[in-house]
């Protein structure tokens, strides 16, 4: 399997999970937008663009829940790990 093949296969794992979260915080009448259905060419999760050069992660989901905006990172995966 190439670097790739993998790095998609972990995407798609990982995509399970988010929408599977997503569906969670919704049937408890909040609304999402999943940050992480922006793909990239450079494999790397989606960003918030702040100007021309400056941009930093975005974490994967944005709830709006009684009038404010939560940031929510979704991890899944089979075993922990530093990157």
């Amino acid at each position: 399997m190439t670097s790739n093949e993998a790095f998609q296969q972990n995407l798609a794992f990982g995509q399970v999970a988010e929408s599977r979260i997503a569906r969670w915080i919704r049937g408890r009448g909040q609304a999402v937008l999943p940050v992480y259905d922006i793909e990239y060419e450079t494999g790397k999760g989606p960003r918030l663009f702040l100007g021309v050069d400056t941009k930093l992660v975005a974490p994967d989901l944005a709830v709006f829940a009684r009038g404010r905006v939560i940031w929510v990172e979704v991890k899944h995966k089979t075993a922990f790990s530093w990157g």
